[in-house]
């Protein structure tokens, strides 16, 4: 790995080279947040019924973080980048 020092680059700049390096980084952020979400969900799930449906919890925890994160991903993941929703 490699570190080059540049001085006043701006957050627009550092974005623009990550995303042509690691293509569509900010989808893959939101993936994984939706994944994450899914298996604290079932944890969740399965402690509140008591039922022993894996399925049904994974499915439900599912759709509810799908439904979130497809909802509202651009605000969430342009805070870290600096970027700017239109």
């Amino acid at each position: 790995m490699m570190i080059v020092v540049v001085g006043n680059i701006d957050a627009g700049a550092v974005t623009t080279l990550i995303e042509k390096r690691f293509g569509d980084w900010k989808q893959a952020v939101l993936l994984k947040g939706i994944a994450l979400s899914t298996l604290l969900g079932v944890g969740s799930e399965l402690t509140v019924s008591g039922d022993s449906d894996l399925v049904r919890a994974i499915r439900q925890s599912t759709q509810q973080n799908v439904a979130q994160g497809v909802a509202e991903p651009l605000p969430r993941l342009n805070r870290y980048s600096g970027a700017k929703t239109v």
